[in-house]
């Protein structure tokens, strides 16, 4: 508990002050490793060949290495200096106002947090008043730490109110002393050993140094970036903040900036890059008998490899995280704030952070954004993992993770929405496998998926729902890719199973077209508009090490090497340019597809 004194006299501007100027050392730390980047390394790389020009660029590397550590600790030790300021105001508003209540009163406010009060009452018989004394403060449920003083034959009102000040009082110095103990305890974590170099230890210690702020500044946090908001309220916040405040904010949170729907995709981007090495840095101190953090750390270091790799159609980093199975939010193509066509794929079983999505999923969404761009340079497509996917078939069976998953997906198509700054993009939302079922529960929710153009299924095991009018966009904007040899698009509901064998045993027709999660998407009588797919594997083999079942065309759907029709296919309703998409006939349909006016272009 911090004593009276101490809370009484503290100057919370002195706080603020020292605040400010570690604020100008991060900004000018920032500010250096722009340059170093900006006039040194980009020209050395685009003019220079050798070994000397790779010597160089290495030491300007561990340069700008040292200007981002100081321009992070800085920013945190910045953001627990006001974080401190800020919390500690409230008790000592609380300390201020019972000190002018004794005041007005005529008590004593001791240096220990007694409350001397005077006799006052009815005299007894003889004339006596009732005595004063001094009362003590107590904890809440904790009954009296203690009285001195005594008490005459009559009631003495000044001990009651006298006691409500030593409670507000007790109340107030408890409060500013667990403020800050939380506080005392990060920033002497802030502190750093002369002549160190920085390298993934740390950044290791850096990300527990900014564990250690944002825990004691939670409260603090919370009142000054608007986690519960929705994106356009963000967005109003963001833009009302002066450079000085960005620059502060990207250093301190850059794993909350990066991860906001709602902030420019430039920032999000920019954060994101700053936060990976630090991210990756405490992967790498987990243990070593942790899988787990060995898988994500294989998918963390390729995403950074990726990003620094220079390949066209570019990358933004929109989102990434370790929290459960790991979190990716990742674009290719044009910035998706100021493309006119942007999708969004949804990712779905055996779906985490690990080497598999670095590889292999980010370059399905890679060669879509690439067929796109030649259809429509202004095009970007995004591989959102922002969910827990299931993780095994008894778990793919439950609907739960779609279910959890849905609000997550909406709040990023609602900060899509919300940043663009062309007006109205054309917007594609992609599901495969049970990401599918993710998208079909997302349109189920109030307003459906903001800003939806054109919904596309591929590999589905059913979306929820039976109609493609339930997904809530416009007639004939449903796609669906279903491979003849995809067992997934094949695999009936249990309810479905029985009905099978009924309608066998009694010849009453073909068995329901029911999915383990609703009817058939590429099914007549769905309504979605079905384009073609190679049908591949027509051996349902016992090959996939997880799933015990043969899944090639069920993971076909987004690679050129396998199924080039069906990569051309997506890239086309992606660049909204639905006259190039081959068609075929939906399950149970006979005859030749027609296309109806929309896509006669």
């Amino acid at each position: 508990m911090l004593s009276l004194p101490a809370l009484r006299d503290l100057r919370l501007t002195e706080l603020t002050e020292a605040a400010d100027g570690w604020r100008k050392v991060s900004g000018r730390a920032h500010a250096a490793d722009q340059r170093v980047e900006s006039e040194m390394l980009k020209p050395l790389k685009e003019t220079q060949v050798g070994e000397a020009a790779t010597a160089a660029y290495k030491r300007l590397g561990r340069v700008r290495q040292n200007f981002r550590y100081v321009y992070t600790e800085c920013a945190l030790i910045e953001t627990a200096l006001r974080g401190l300021a800020l919390e500690l105001e409230g008790p000592q508003r609380k300390l201020e106002h019972a000190l002018e209540d004794a005041r007005q009163l005529g008590f004593t406010v001791l240096d220990d947090g007694g409350v001397g009060y005077p006799a006052a009452g009815a005299p007894d018989a003889g004339g006596t008043l009732p005595q004063g004394g001094v009362v003590r403060g107590r904890p809440p449920s904790h009954g009296w730490f203690g009285r001195q003083g005594g008490f005459g034959k009559g009631d003495n009102p000044n001990e009651e109110r006298a006691r409500a000040l030593a409670d507000t009082i007790w109340s107030a110095l408890d409060e500013a002393g667990e403020i800050n103990s939380q506080y005392k305890g990060a920033i002497e974590k802030l502190k750093a050993e002369q002549g160190l170099t920085v390298d993934s230890g740390t950044w290791a210690d850096v990300s527990g140094d900014m564990a250690s702020v944002h825990k004691a500044a939670d409260d603090a946090m919370k009142s000054q970036i608007p986690l519960d908001k929705p994106p356009a309220d963000r967005l109003e916040w963001w833009n009302g903040l002066d450079e000085d405040a960005k620059t502060q904010l990207l250093a301190a949170y850059p794993d909350v900036i990066g991860n906001m729907d709602g902030i420019p995709t430039a920032v999000r981007d920019q954060a994101n890059r700053e936060y990976l090495p630090i991210l990756i840095a405490k992967v790498e101190a987990k243990p070593s008998s942790d899988s787990k953090a060995r898988d994500q750390l294989i998918a963390l270091r390729e995403i950074d490899r990726k990003l620094n790799s220079g390949d066209v159609p570019p990358m933004f980093l929109l989102g990434i995280g370790d929290q459960g199975n790991g979190r990716a939010v990742i674009a290719f193509g044009q910035d998706p704030d100021t493309a006119m066509n942007v999708s969004t794929t949804v990712l779905g079983m055996n779906t985490a952070l690990d080497e598999d999505f670095a590889k292999k999923d980010l370059k399905g969404a890679f060669d879509i954004a690439a067929g796109a761009r030649v259809l429509d340079p202004s095009s970007t497509t995004i591989v959102w993992m922002g969910y827990d996917a299931p993780q095994s078939l008894p778990e793919a069976m439950d609907t739960k993770y779609a279910q959890k998953g849905a609000p997550a997906l909406n709040g990023f198509m609602n900060g899509l929405v919300t940043t663009h700054q062309n007006g109205d993009p054309h917007l594609t939302v992609i599901g495969h496998s049970y990401g599918s079922l993710l998208v079909g529960t997302a349109s189920q929710q109030p307003g459906h998926i903001p800003g939806a153009d054109d919904i596309v299924l591929v590999g589905s095991p059913g979306v929820g729902v039976d109609k493609a009018e339930d997904l809530g966009v416009r007639p004939g904007h449903v796609w669906v890719g279903a491979a003849d040899n995809d067992i997934v698009t094949h695999a009936p509901s249990p309810s479905s199973l029985v009905d099978s064998v009924r309608s066998i045993l009694t010849v009453d027709g073909p068995p329901a077209d029911q999915l383990i999660h609703g009817r058939d998407p590429a099914a007549k009588d769905f309504g979605a508009i079905r384009f073609q797919s190679e049908a591949g594997p027509d051996e349902w083999k016992f090959t996939d090490p997880k799933l015990g079942i043969n899944t090639e065309a069920h993971g076909s759907y987004f690679n050129p090497e396998t199924n080039q029709v069906s990569v051309d296919s997506i890239a086309a309703i992606v660049a909204n340019q639905p006259g190039k998409v081959a068609y075929e006939i939906p399950r149970g349909a006979h005859g030749v597809f027609v296309p109806g006016p929309r896509f006669q272009q």
